[in-house]
């Protein structure tokens, strides 16, 4: 079970979108926020994992495990984290933040609904209650959002980390809400909703421990961890990684220092102390001596020099 729910977290890039806005309205409701990379489930948690980490199912549509859970508590959901994380033995799932939800819902889209801003192509990515004949339905059965993400929309609401409150003011990177006060967040709407519901921007507060309602579920999110590589496998050029390793980059003649400054540029690799870091989303256009600026900013790994060019 383990295997399978780290095989359907996809990794979401970075980037810098304006949250809270509905299409049309006045800007300057909005923030702009910046959101690092990480990973997000493809599905919503299903009544089979659930089962499997926590030894019940809680669920009110029981008819198939590859259903969505639902009748989970914020606090449920914390629960379910927790001894998922207990499991891997670090901790590396949670729940997306709300800015992090928004983000991946729209999709680097500017409509309603990420995928388009016609409601009336709502029914062919989200059980709403205009389809859904008043139940849950199988999760990934629908089109995916354009990030590959099924059931974003609709199915069961989801919970995100944060509380609910105003937004912040002005820029931010990865805000989380209000520091405490009574309710949490669900986002996307349910099965049961109308289409407004379903709306990018569209959130509701909830109390997080005790309530429970059967449109009520959640999906994982994940912290991309810095990866520290020591293998003699540095993909394309593996004795040239070894040696590196073993002897430094400057024991490289010039031929092999160019040749590994490639596959740096190309998987976003850079040298520090005879190491390789990478993150999981490299950049795409940034010269090497920037790029490597950039990821060792964006994961805060601090170290020693840094190899320039």
């Amino acid at each position: 079970m383990l295997q399978a729910i780290a095989a359907n977290m996809v990794e979401v890039p970075g980037g810098t979108y304006m949250m809270g806005v509905r299409p049309g309205d006045d800007k300057k409701q909005g923030h702009w926020v910046k959101v690092e990379p990480f990973l997000i489930g493809r599905y919503e948690v299903t009544q089979r994992e659930y089962e499997a980490v926590i030894g019940k199912n809680p669920s009110f549509f029981k008819s198939d495990p590859s259903l969505p859970v639902e009748q989970v508590s914020w606090a449920d959901a914390q629960e379910f984290i927790k001894e998922l994380n207990a499991s891997v033995s670090e901790e590396v799932y949670r729940l997306p933040a709300e800015a992090e939800w928004e983000y991946i819902c729209l999709a680097a889209s500017k409509n309603e609904y990420g995928f388009s801003k016609a409601e009336d192509q709502l029914a062919q990515y989200a059980w709403y209650e205009a389809n859904s004949q008043g139940n849950t339905h199988l999760v990934g059965q629908l089109k995916p959002n354009p990030w590959g993400l099924y059931d974003i929309h609709g199915n069961v609401w989801e919970w995100v980390q944060d509380w609910h409150g105003d937004f912040p003011a002005g820029a931010a990177t990865t805000p989380e809400g209000q520091t405490k006060v009574q309710f949490r967040i669900l986002r996307g709407g349910g099965y049961d909703s109308p289409d407004g519901n379903c709306r990018s921007h569209n959130r509701r507060s909830y109390s997080p421990v005790n309530a429970r309602a059967k449109s009520v579920g959640f999906r994982l999110a994940a912290t991309i961890p810095a990866k520290v590589i020591f293998r003699e496998a540095v993909i394309d050029y593996p004795l040239l990684g070894e040696m590196a390793n073993e002897n430094g980059f400057n024991s490289l003649n010039g031929m092999e220092q160019r040749a590994l400054i490639s596959m740096i540029d190309r998987y976003a690799f850079f040298v520090a102390e005879a190491k390789y870091y990478r993150t999981e989303s490299p950049a795409t256009s940034l010269a090497y001596s920037q790029r490597a600026d950039s990821v060792k900013k964006e994961i805060q790994i601090r170290f020693g020099h840094v190899l320039n060019r």
